[in-house]
C-alpha cells in the first residue's frame, strides 16, 4: 500500500512542477503586459467562491473516508466524487461565459486563463476516474487522498492568482 502513495507523491510532484511552470508564465506575461483586461467580474468569483467550497468539502470527504470503516468508504468517496462533479459544471460554466467575452485586447488572456482552467479541469476528470475506482477496490485510499489535496491546492493557486487577483468589484 505505501508504494501506491509513495508512486503518487513522486507523480504529484512532477505535476506540481508542470502547473508552477504555467503558472509562472501567466504571471510573467501579466506583469508585462500594458495593459490586462479585467474579465472577472463579481458573478464569476461567487461561482470561484462555491467552487473552492466543493473542492474544499471533497478534500474533507476525503479524509473522512480514509477513516471511516470498509463499509461506508464508498459512501464516502461518493460524497467527495459529488463534489468534484460539481466543481466541474461550476467551472465549465464559467469557462463558457468567458468563451463569449470579448475585452478588444490581446488574446493572451483568453490563452494563460483557458490554458490553466482546461489544465485543471484535466486533473479533475482523471481524479474522478481515479476516485471512483479506488471506491469500487476500496484500495488506495492515501494516493486517491493525496491526488484530491493536491488538485485542490491547484484550484486555490488558480483562485487567488485568476479570480480574486484580477477580480472587479466595481459595480456591486
Amino acid at each position: 500500500m505505501k508504494g501506491r502513495s509513495n508512486a503518487m507523491l513522486i507523480f504529484l510532484t512532477a505535476d506540481g512542477c508542470m502547473f508552477l511552470a504555467l503558472f509562472a508564465v501567466y504571471v510573467y506575461l501579466r506583469t508585462e503586459a500594458p495593459t490586462w483586461p479585467v474579465a472577472i467580474h463579481f458573478p464569476s468569483l461567487l461561482m470561484a467562491f462555491a467552487i473552492t467550497m466543493f473542492a474544499a468539502s471533497a478534500s474533507v470527504m476525503m479524509e473522512v473516508a480514509k477513516r471511516a470503516d470498509v463499509e461506508s468508504v464508498g459512501r464516502w468517496v461518493a460524497l467527495a466524487v459529488g463534489g468534484w462533479l460539481c466543481v466541474l459544471f461550476l467551472e465549465a460554466m464559467d469557462l463558457a461565459r468567458l468563451l463569449f467575452f470579448d475585452s478588444g485586447e490581446p488574446i493572451v488572456f483568453m490563452e494563460c486563463f483557458f490554458g490553466l482552467s482546461i489544465f485543471y479541469v484535466t486533473h479533475l476528470l482523471a481524479g474522478v476516474v481515479y476516485l471512483c475506482v479506488a471506491a469500487v477496490r476500496r484500495r488506495g485510499l492515501d494516493a486517491a487522498t493525496y491526488l484530491v489535496h493536491f488538485v485542490n491546492a491547484m484550484w486555490l493557486i488558480l483562485f487567488f492568482g485568476l479570480y480574486v487577483s484580477g477580480g472587479d468589484l466595481r459595480g456591486l
